[in-house]
């Protein structure tokens, strides 16, 4: 990606043609959405993508929380399997990015390279996921994207009479 903003052309067609997934303005299936919090379909998209192998730049308008929106990509990222590096700015993006990944039951897939006690905390989380047990949570989260599906027909249904 940088190869191409500096202007190298074979960068540029390498990225042309990546197989990014298409955008789409409506509403995805419950059933598909992985990100954690209420973001846009633009933080979506950019979750998808980056799950999906693709580098990316977010450009956000000033005064938009980051951290809810890096949250959320990270969380679509975890679900596909896949690692993030995630550098905040300022102590206080970190701070908020920690607090949205903490809302959303997410701090066992967080590893702080910054805490002096990084060590512990890999051994206290490989341990954790020796023993792991699948709980209920997933039958949970197909129960809630089935009311959605449910209530989004109903309700097409409804405004298209």
């Amino acid at each position: 990606m940088l190869d191409a903003l500096a202007g190298s052309k074979e960068a540029a067609e390498a990225l042309k043609d990546s197989g990014a997934p298409a955008f789409s303005p409506f509403d995805a299936d419950p059933h598909n959405e992985f990100e954690v919090g209420d973001v846009d379909n633009a933080v979506r998209y950019a979750a998808d993508m980056v799950a999906a192998g693709h580098s990316l730049g977010v450009d956000v308008v000033n005064g938009r929380d980051t951290a809810d929106y890096a949250a959320a990509i990270a969380s679509r990222c975890v679900m596909n399997g896949r690692s993030v590096l995630y550098v905040p700015c300022i102590a206080d993006q970190k701070r908020r990015f920690r607090q949205a990944i903490s809302a959303n039951e997410l701090s066992g897939q967080v590893l702080d390279v910054s805490d002096e006690r990084c060590n512990d905390s890999i051994d206290h989380q490989l341990i954790a996921a020796v023993g792991f047990q699948p709980g209920v949570a997933s039958s949970r989260f197909d129960q809630i994207a089935d009311e959605l599906v449910g209530v989004r027909s109903r309700l097409t249904r409804y405004l298209g009479d």
